[in-house]
């Protein structure tokens, strides 16, 4: 990864404990820009096993107010911004936080958090990593730029009390926390590498077998955040074909800042002649005089090359989706 993209990125951690503590350190190591914390907890003696960003002479502090200390004087360059407050639904923070950092990491232990960070990070277009563990075993969960598929996707509802054990009631190895929170930044900084192209996925890490399983996420057309959330009001003649079409960063002044809009068509060619009609300028960034695909410029349809396709004249049904690939040298993402 460029070191110049890095010194730009902002990454928002929320949740600064078992899991966020090792993040942190991977991410600032790694030379990430800006660092937003975000956890309303003090640092507890109990817990120092797993937190590893904290010592004795922490407990009882604030910890993003504590890990920030820790942070700075570990990477002098490194911006670190503290935001000491419980996320949660419908209370706006969550939304706020995300519209202003290029990637969130949630690492909580709260179902509320996890999901109310999910749906801020799909409307704000954010990349997204959410983790857990317990016992020997943690999951992490990687959301594309774009935000879909998403955690939704995965997990629709939270479970009730007692459906699973938690680490309060099962406990968890620290070194367990410590390799899952490195995954997670891992994760992170493999979606602001990729851009675009990213793809979301989802990681099982069994420290018994020590062994970590790396799954392809599927969404959900019926997903309450995503599914929903990339549909733009379709006219009558749109309503046979929705095509979802993720914009890459150098083009979205043509849409607005959009970096998924929707398109109709029953080929790539016609989907990009009806974004034209939406997003005057965007095609010829595309296309050549001839009408050709620029050298420069690769379109993937549901993640295949057009090229090792039928070109523009790919079919596409309702539901497909097209990627904008271009060449770019430098620059944030």
């Amino acid at each position: 990864m460029p070191a110049l993209l890095l010194r730009e990125a902002r990454v928002l951690l929320v949740g600064a404990g078992g899991l966020g503590a090792p993040a942190a350190l991977a991410l600032a190591e790694a030379g990430v820009g800006t660092l937003g914390l975000c956890d309303f907890d003090r640092v507890e003696l109990s817990n120092l096993h797993r937190q590893v960003v904290y010592r004795s002479a922490d407990v009882g502090r604030g910890k993003v107010e504590a890990a920030a200390d820790r942070l700075r004087a570990r990477v002098p360059a490194l911006r670190v911004e503290a935001h000491e407050l419980r996320l949660g639904a419908g209370d706006g923070a969550a939304d706020r936080l995300a519209a202003a950092f290029d990637l969130v990491l949630e690492g909580t232990d709260s179902f509320e958090a996890k999901f109310a960070c999910n749906d801020a990070a799909v409307r704000a277009g954010r990349p997204f990593v959410s983790a857990g563990c317990v016992a020997l075993r943690g999951t992490v969960v990687a959301v594309a730029p774009g935000g879909r598929p998403c955690y939704r996707c995965l997990f629709e509802a939270p479970p009730d009390a007692g459906d699973f054990p938690t680490c309060e009631a099962a406990g968890v190895l620290g070194a367990v926390a410590g390799v899952v929170g490195a995954l997670m930044a891992a994760e992170g900084l493999r979606l602001l590498a990729a851009a675009e192209a990213a793809e979301g996925a989802v990681l099982h890490y069994d420290a018994l077998a020590g062994r970590v399983r790396r799954r392809r996420m599927q969404g959900r057309a019926d997903c309450p955040s995503c599914g929903m959330a990339r549909r733009r009001p379709r006219t009558t003649e749109e309503r046979t074909m929705a095509i979802s079409v993720h914009i890459p960063t150098p083009l979205r002044k043509y849409t607005a800042g959009k970096g998924e809009v929707s398109a109709a068509g029953q080929t790539v060619g016609d989907a990009l002649d009806d974004l034209e009609k939406s997003y005057p300028g965007l095609k010829e960034r595309l296309c050549d005089e001839s009408g050709k695909v620029r050298r420069f410029v690769n379109i993937f349809a549901n993640d295949e090359d057009i090229r090792a396709l039928q070109d523009l004249a790919t079919p596409l049904k309702d539901g497909d989706e097209i990627s904008i690939v271009p060449a770019i040298a430098g620059g944030r993402s």
